[in-house]
């Protein structure tokens, strides 16, 4: 027998899954200095909340292993990228810092763009792997260039990494 494409879809359509969804929540009082993206600006809570913020360009995006080489193709797991750091803000970072995401969407998953440059806030996973989210105060800064004056407002100029 021999199903129509109708009657696949239909199929898989009404085949139990298990479905994934990010969500991301943020209370701003009105007083709250907001970007030319409508999000809300960085502040020193931001900074002090996260293990490390620092400004960098991507220089390699590469799909986090799943298991599976054709999945990988399509970053299901995520991506793990790394970036040449320009300046940070807390917890002295190296010349290179490397950090995961999840995939995009339903993941949570930021999608960095290699030769960009970012502002990154990023937390260390229960493996000490840094990781950040679309949920992360982390920014396109050529797409939100307001960001990084907002930054060195809220938390000075940052550190050089060292050699």
């Amino acid at each position: 027998m021999r199903l129509s494409p109708l009657a696949l879809i239909l199929a898989l359509a009404a085949a139990p899954s298990t479905a994934r969804a990010c969500s991301c929540v943020t209370v701003v009082s009105p007083a709250t200095l907001m970007l030319s993206d409508g999000k809300p600006a960085p502040t020193m809570q931001d900074v002090e909340g996260a293990d490390v913020v620092f400004a960098g360009e991507v220089i390699d995006v590469r799909p986090k292993p799943s298991g599976d080489p054709a999945a990988d193709q399509f970053f299901v797991a995520g991506r793990v990228t790394r970036f040449r750091v320009t300046r940070y803000w807390n917890n002295r970072v190296g010349r290179e810092v490397t950090v995961e995401t999840g995939f995009a969407g339903g993941g949570c998953g930021f999608v960095f763009e290699k030769g960009k440059q970012y502002l990154v806030f990023a937390r260390k996973d229960n493996k000490q792997i840094l990781t950040t989210s679309i949920c992360t105060r982390t920014t396109s800064i050529a797409q939100v260039p307001d960001v990084w004056k907002a930054m060195i407002r809220a938390a000075g100029e940052g550190r050089k990494p060292e050699p």
